[in-house]
């Protein structure tokens, strides 16, 4: 296939040429570049008459204009064979052949619906993006690939100013679109970096001062870096070219992230009067309107999806029409991925969801990502599993950023892992072959179910999401439906035979775990009374001591019997691992799926 008919607009925006093998940059007017450097005829560069050798104060001192040219002449080596002719799909997206081969490194061979509708307008008209996708949908690359394709156009050349902000809810978030950026543009000189809470700010401070083209960071340790003065940060925006907030809707509403909403004041305090900025908006849930509580519904009417988007535009001070696409309209159905099953389990008590969450861990093979609403159901839930031998890995916002990566690190690479986790990991995470969601708390907000169910079913690969329901969730749980337009979730059989089973197991782990925790409490209590007496210089009556009638020898034997007996039940195997889920719940999913496609074909033909 030759140049011609592949075209994908590459002489319109392509400044760069291939000599010997390496990329260079060129100072000229744009010229075509051949797709396949193989074919390309290279010419021999003419050695110059005269060069005027620069004066060295030292011999291990580098000026720092030589360091900037050998900065912006670094490129990665290029086989001379490399052939794009698998990257057709991405013809007419007005991507540079330098982020082609990334694309083509990472398998990425074509452009997702998100990508195709929003590329052509972000990079060749310059437009403002809002843009609403089911989750794992390719949002990520939908706002990264215009701003390195800008940078490309402008050879690097930002006089070291600011060139991009992404903004982002989370640290794990903030680097996973980090590593994104960085697998498709190992070919570019790219300077990127991430500023986030639970790391040292020296070190971050350190990173600013290499004048990095990108910061991706999360809205409350950027302003502390902001607020210290940072020469990178401070007016930057009088020069940045890209404004990016990735689940702008979680961010913005609510008043949830007060710093955000200094550092956008900031922002347009200190645009220039002529710096055209273009701002990009994505998430799962730019459309998704849910149902308030009734006095916020009674005094303010409800809301809109327009009201909703036109509160985030005055927010981002966004003045231009932007260009609004949303993959989530119409049926809300579209909102969750194709090969996503949902379902749910009745459970008559906390005790029964415990018992129900056990025999699904023990069933199905797979890495189970389990969501609770607060770090107190985190330790509960924690100690509970582990007593089972199902020990989990926790995420939760009280951890440090290192143990965070690390925990997720493991998760990622193990099977059958579980990850006990808060909403902190609801959004945007992208962690590979994720089989199982399970909603041990039902989330507050349809958002939120969407999104943690997001987690799984990623890149075409088929996922369930089961709520845990009890009688106390039922509002909750029918706000959810009633916000994605469904009657109800399908029921998802558990053997009775080994919920009768697990449910003898639960129970020993639940009575060791309240008369741990309880010992725990006391302990503590008193620690604070007596090193509360000794600071004081108060002796204390033994009366004054906290006691709940626990003798320690006493707890310790009977902790131990109990624990045995646990163990020696653990021994027997409770159910066959599987991988297959039940097929009635297939069957439900597949006639759901069918009438839903069935009603939209019907209401197109309509039309």
């Amino acid at each position: 296939m030759d140049d011609e008919a592949i075209g994908f607009g590459i002489e319109e925006i392509t400044n760069y040429k291939i000599v010997n093998g390496k990329i260079v940059f060129g100072k000229d007017d744009v010229k075509r570049v051949s797709l396949n450097p193989k074919k390309e005829k290279v010419s021999k560069p003419k050695k110059k008459t005269s060069v005027k050798k620069r004066k060295v104060k030292e011999e291990d001192e580098v000026d720092e204009e030589t360091l900037k040219s050998q900065k912006k002449q670094k490129m990665a080596e290029i086989s001379s064979d490399i052939s794009l002719d698998d990257m057709i799909a991405w013809k007419g997206m007005h991507i540079p052949h330098l982020l082609l081969m990334g694309l083509q490194k990472n398998g990425m061979t074509s452009p997702t619906p998100i990508q195709s509708l929003t590329l052509p307008s972000a990079i060749r008209d310059h437009l403002n993006i809002l843009g609403a996708a089911p989750t794992g949908s390719g949002k990520t690359l939908a706002f990264s690939l215009p701003i390195l394709t800008s940078l490309i156009l402008d050879n690097f050349d930002c006089q070291d100013n600011l060139y991009a902000l992404i903004i982002t809810p989370t640290r794990e978030l903030a680097k996973q679109i980090t590593q994104h950026i960085e697998n498709v543009s190992n070919h570019i000189p790219l300077k990127i970096s991430t500023i986030v809470g639970g790391l040292a700010p020296q070190k971050q401070e350190r990173e600013l001062k290499k004048k990095p083209h990108i910061i991706v960071a999360t809205p409350g340790r950027l302003w502390d870096l902001w607020k210290t003065g940072s020469e990178h940060l401070t007016n930057c925006g009088k020069h940045l070219r890209y404004l990016v907030v990735d689940e702008a809707d979680r961010m913005i509403e609510a008043a949830h992230f007060d710093d955000l909403n200094k550092i956008l004041d900031q922002l347009a305090a200190d645009q220039a009067q002529g710096n055209f900025r273009q701002t990009f908006v994505y998430s799962a849930t730019l459309t998704v309107v849910h149902k308030g509580p009734q006095r916020y519904v009674k005094k303010k009417g409800g809301r809109t999806v327009d009201g909703k988007i036109q509160e985030i535009l005055d927010r981002l001070n966004i003045k231009k029409k932007p260009k609004i696409v949303d993959l989530t309209a119409g049926e809300k159905e579209e909102i969750k991925p194709e090969n996503l099953l949902e379902a749910k389990i009745y459970c008559s008590s906390l005790e029964d969801k415990d018992v129900a969450l056990f025999v699904f861990l023990q069933s199905y093979a797979g890495r189970s990502l389990i969501f609770v609403n607060s770090k107190d159901a985190v330790r509960r839930l924690r100690s509970i599993l582990d007593l089972l031998k199902c020990p989990p890995l926790l995420l939760h916002a009280d951890m440090h950023q290192r143990q965070r990566l690390k925990h997720l690190e493991k998760f990622s690479s193990t099977e059958n892992a579980i990850l006990l986790a808060t909403d902190v990991a609801a959004r945007g995470l992208d962690i590979e072959n994720v089989q199982h969601v399970i909603h041990y708390n039902v989330p507050r907000t349809a958002e939120t179910y969407i999104h943690r169910s997001g987690r799984t079913a990623r890149a075409n690969k088929s996922g369930i999401s089961i709520l845990l329901v009890t009688h106390d969730d039922m509002r909750k749980y029918k706000n959810i439906l009633m916000t994605l337009k469904k009657d109800d979730l399908n029921d998802f059989p558990l053997d009775l035979g080994h919920l009768k089973v697990a449910k003898e197991r639960v129970n020993l782990a639940r009575q060791i775990d309240v008369e741990q925790h309880r010992v725990r409490k006391t302990n503590v209590t008193n620690r604070w009374f007596e090193q509360a007496a000794e600071e004081a210089g108060i002796i204390l009556d033994e009366r004054q001591i906290v006691d709940e009638g626990i003798d320690a020898a006493d707890f310790k034997r009977r902790n131990q019997y109990l624990k045995k007996e646990l163990n020696e039940l653990l021994k027997q195997p409770l159910t066959r691992i599987s991988t297959k889920y039940p097929d009635l719940i297939v069957k439900k999913q597949n006639d759901t799926d069918n009438a839903v496609k069935l009603a939209k074909e019907r209401a197109i033909k309509k039309k």
